[in-house]
């Protein structure tokens, strides 16, 4: 994560920030499906 985050600051700094929202933005979704799944799975236990 913080390699794409240097790589796309190195690259083009001006578009470096609405890049890395858009990024963090579909990487906490992920995160809250993975979580939404796990507390379902182990309600289920």
């Amino acid at each position: 994560m913080a390699l794409i985050i240097i790589s796309t600051y190195s690259v083009n700094r001006e578009n470096a920030w609405t890049v890395n929202i858009v990024n963090f933005q579909r990487y906490t979704r992920k995160i809250r499906g993975c979580i939404r799944a796990f507390s379902k799975s182990s309600h289920g236990i």
